[in-house]
């Protein structure tokens, strides 16, 4: 659950949410090309992604000011990260991180934000899946 407090003048609205986004790095660069990171952080969502993008993902993202501004890390437990290679032998058109996002969205009944049409294709049959502008 994420309490934020958001202020107009001198009242304050609390906005108290127990929705996840789980956000892949298709969703992050096409924020960063636009420009949009700082306002994306001020949604009422817990904004997650899987610990894999930092050390799987090979793109110029700095992972590490994604937290400061709020992105936490979930991580797979041993069983599921077997699960994930499993996975990956079918569904061989997406990702391994990409498909650890499918895993952390399913673990956390969240959102997933994908801009990949083979992770939506197969996601969306198990969990709530939008694009970059929904």
């Amino acid at each position: 659950m994420v309490v934020q407090l958001m202020s107009w003048g001198q009242y304050y609205r609390v906005i108290v949410s127990n929705k996840i986004l789980v956000v892949d790095t298709s969703i992050w660069i096409d924020l960063s090309t636009v420009r949009l990171i700082d306002l994306f952080f001020n949604s009422p969502y817990s904004i997650l992604a899987t610990d894999f993008v930092q050390t799987e993902e090979p793109i110029h993202i700095n992972w590490r000011n994604l937290e400061e501004k709020g992105l936490q890390y979930q991580s797979l437990s041993p069983l599921e990260v077997g699960e994930l290679y499993n996975l990956r032998q079918i569904q061989r058109k997406t990702s391994l991180v990409d498909l650890a996002m499918f895993f952390v969205a399913q673990k956390t009944n969240g959102i997933l934000l994908t801009g990949d049409k083979d992770l939506r294709n197969y996601a969306q049959q198990y969990i709530e899946v939008h694009g970059f502008l929904w």
